[in-house]
């Protein structure tokens, strides 16, 4: 998490090493083409590792810029990594392919609206956050401590963490008589001293072997672009950065303080004195603090973000409405919240809505200084948001053919996105039809207690030598059981025989269907189930569902096919954070080969090589649907998952959703 607020010339500041004493924590500004003698060895050495870009070849004693240290980034992460960097991200006053790279990578962000500022040089705590980030991005972390130079109170909060860790690391000493020196020209660093950071990095990182990163290291997310959360604050006194960290904390979001240009002193802050630059300001709608360049972040990256800020006088302080004006927020879900010892949230939330017209906001939260993490979590589970990805679209690139990619759910666990469905399948021909499925590289099994063969599938489970935990089995509580749920979801358990339930739904709305969401609920918290959800709730039966509840459900199970869309419940949900799945996503019984002869659907399937039923099974995947077709025929069973090796374009995309006739073929 603390890779968030680099600029990314962290590498530069390590220089300060004990190693180079006070000489190399100086900053010359001359441009000989020789090293200073004690950096000659260093730059011999990084030569030699091939570590040194040749812009860096000459005027050794000049302060370094954001792009050369970009440069000087690359080869230590590549080559510690023993892959090229292929995640670019784009800046709009520089093309620099190491600083794209090193962007991409997320460590190091822009100044704000879409720039990086190339040119601009290095501060000290700016290298620190930056090294931190890269120690991170490499599966290095540091271990987090406090700094304890004399002038801490000098270094920005949101470097403090990360110059503890090069304090307590041995990478970074300080400048003389215990200070740190973060910023100002004593706070500058040289493309020596970077080059002798960088060296230090390369030796504590062990990078003489380079690391698989083929998967996941510590401290790094899943998805490249990281997270799409951002809890972005303005805290004064820390009180709303204790709320903060509690949010980033609970959704993987990655924190960002907003730091006014020039900080508020406790007499800014006088009530009492109606001179005092807080009142001018809350008393002047023209007025906009100004904050730090280096605290503007590229907000395209970001989905939902979390606004926080102290009350002030009842409302948010200006600076939120400098935050709000100074990238587009467009599209993005903003959830305020706020902090105070007796002030409600008031009008605070809704006043900032004017600055940001274009975004989906949600209602804000007021939290005392001591608000407990359960208040909190609970409070962020009342917004089903995920925790990394979005519901509306899959990374269908990740799939292959016999491997479905996964999606997030709101819970936090990943869900395969193509499933087999088991309605109708009893007895051995159920089992068989697991086995097969699961051998034909399925991972999702559907069943319920309505379908009389959760024995069945757990059977299947256990023969097909597959590891429970790499299979993900949903079943279902139908409205008879609503009434002894606590009951029936150990029944399920019992007769699934599997240690836990992946996914349990309510089949459909019934009497007492609250109250056996309730019982899952409670399910959840004992380790049972780990993810909730409902089959054939529509958008009235969730608009009253859903405020009887304390966890959001995770995914809802309707019938979807050509025939019946659900194009407006389909969005419906996703603004939720619920994953939507088409149960019938091929028809159903007696109707799908009505739907494979139909004449769009057929010649689409010809022009692309395929059965109509992977077609349609496709198309579901594209408009963001998850799908658990049913079938016990082996071949079928392979089909249904061979769907990652082609494309509908746009327009074989609106072609079938012409199909829409809104006829359903069950009565749910």
């Amino acid at each position: 998490m603390k890779k968030l607020f680099a600029i990314l010339f962290a590498l530069v500041l390590m220089i300060s090493l004990t190693v180079c004493g006070n000489a190399a924590n100086a900053s010359p500004v001359a441009t000989s083409g020789k090293p200073s003698p004690w950096a000659e060895e260093d730059v011999n050495r990084a030569g030699s590792l091939g570590l040194l870009p040749s812009a860096l070849n000459s005027a050794y004693t000049q302060n370094i810029t954001r792009a050369e240290f970009c440069a000087l980034a690359v080869p230590v992460y590549e080559k510690a990594a023993g892959a090229e960097i292929t995640q670019l991200r784009d800046f709009t006053d520089t093309t620099d392919i190491s600083v794209r790279k090193i962007g991409g990578l997320g460590i190091v962000q822009g100044v704000g609206n879409g720039a990086f500022n190339p040119e601009g040089e290095i501060a000290r705590q700016e290298a620190a956050v930056i090294l931190a980030n890269l120690m991170s991005a490499l599966g290095k972390p540091l271990p987090e401590s406090e700094p304890s130079f004399a002038d801490r109170a000098l270094i920005d909060s949101w470097a403090l963490a990360a110059v503890g860790q090069m304090q307590s690391s041995g990478i970074m000493a300080g400048t003389g008589s215990n200070n740190f020196s973060p910023k100002g020209e004593a706070g500058k660093y040289t493309r020596e001293q970077s080059i002798a950071t960088l060296l230090r990095v390369w030796d504590m990182l062990g990078a003489d072997e380079p690391q698989d990163l083929s998967t996941p290291q510590p401290g790094q997310p899943d998805d490249p672009a990281e997270t799409r959360i951002l809890v972005a604050y303005f805290s004064n006194t820390g009180t709303t950065e204790g709320i903060a960290k509690q949010i980033g904390e609970a959704t993987g979001g990655r924190l960002l303080q907003i730091l006014p240009e020039t900080p508020y002193s406790p007499a800014d802050l006088n009530y009492n004195d109606n001179n005092s630059r807080a009142n001018k300001e809350q008393n002047d709608k023209a007025a906009r603090p100004a904050i730090q360049d280096g605290t503007l972040i590229d907000i395209d990256r970001y989905d939902t973000v979390y606004l926080g800020y102290p009350i002030w006088w009842g409302q948010a302080p200006k600076i939120m409405r400098t935050f709000l004006e100074s990238g587009d927020f467009t599209g993005k879900t903003i959830i305020p919240f706020c902090t105070s010892d007796s002030s409600g949230i008031g009008s605070s939330d809704t006043n900032l809505h004017p600055f940001a017209p274009s975004s989906t906001w949600k209602a804000g939260k007021r939290f005392v200084a001591d608000a407990s993490e359960a208040d909190v979590k609970d409070w962020i589970d009342s917004f089903a948001l995920m925790m990394g990805g979005t519901v509306s679209s899959f990374n269908l690139a990740a799939g292959r053919n016999g491997k479905a990619p996964t999606v997030r759910l709101n819970s936090g666990y990943d869900m395969p996105i193509v499933g087999l469905g088991t309605y109708i399948l009893l007895g051995e021909v159920c089992v068989n039809s697991v086995v097969s499925a699961l051998q034909s590289g399925f991972r999702k099994i559907d069943t319920a207690y309505m379908y009389s063969n959760e024995e069945s599938v757990g059977e299947g489970v256990r023969r097909s030598g597959i590891p429970r935990e790499e299979v993900f089995v949903a079943t279902k509580l139908y409205p008879n059981q609503y009434a002894y749920a606590e009951t029936a979801i150990e029944e399920a358990l019992d007769k699934q025989d599997l240690g836990y339930i992946d996914l349990m739904m309510l089949h459909h709305p019934g009497t007492n269907d609250v109250e056996a969401y309730k019982a899952m609920e409670r399910a959840v918290k004992d380790g049972k189930i780990r993810s909730l959800g409902l089959s054939n709730y529509y958008i009235k039966e969730m608009d009253d569902f859903v405020s009887k509840v304390e966890i959001m459900p995770a995914l809802v199970q309707n019938e979807i096919h050509p025939y019946y869309q659900e194009n407006e419940v389909i969005p419906y949900m996703h603004d939720m954070g619920i994953v939507i799945e088409a149960w019938y996503p091929l028809g159903g019984r007696g109707h799908t080969t009505e739907l494979f002869e139909n004449e769009t659907i057929a010649a689409i399937a010809k022009a692309h090589g395929k059965s109509p039923a992977q077609t349609i099974l496709r198309w579901d995947l594209q408009k963001g649907v998850v799908a658990i077709p049913g079938s016990s025929n082996p071949d079928h069973i392979k089909e249904n998952i061979a769907i990652f090796d082609f494309e509908l374009t746009d327009a074989e995309m609106s072609r079938i959703n012409a199909l829409d006739r809104g006829e359903k073929h069950d009565w749910y």
